[in-house]
């Protein structure tokens, strides 16, 4: 009885570690949109003109490459707020390639006016993005 429930398991845990592995390279080949956002707004403003951008529908993350950013990626945070329902939600900030990135699921990134705000730490404003999002 006991060799029975150790096997099953076993069986039970590598069932879900290859799971886990196929979830994985799945998230890695789905289609991934990116926008590339430079001059943001400074401190607390929300002022400006929107960057429209257009996310194919087919996408299943969406990520924002960040240029001109100086502090170091781990040192920042980002907010992603839905104007139109307030919905705010944070993200850890991506480094790559000496740049600022940040990749979130489509989900977070409904159709409409969005703010995305670089923060440092919890209370220093490193800039402010205005982005109108269509998705087609």
């Amino acid at each position: 009885m006991r060799r029975a429930a150790l096997l099953l398991t076993c069986c039970l845990t590598c069932a879900c570690a290859n799971a886990d592995q196929e979830s994985a390279a799945t998230a890695a080949t789905e289609p991934v949109a990116v926008i590339a956002l430079a001059g943001g707004a400074t401190g607390g403003a929300t002022r400006g003109v929107p960057v429209d951008v257009t996310i194919p529908a087919a996408a299943a993350q969406v990520r924002f490459d960040l240029a001109g950013i100086t502090q170091p990626a781990g040192e920042l945070t980002a907010e992603l707020e839905a104007t139109a329902s307030g919905e705010v939600r944070r993200w850890p900030v991506d480094a790559a390639s000496g740049s600022v990135s940040l990749t979130v699921p489509i989900y977070a990134v409904p159709a409409g006016a969005h703010v995305l705000t670089l923060w440092q730490g919890d209370a220093d404003v490193v800039t402010r993005y205005l982005v109108r999002v269509s998705v087609r």
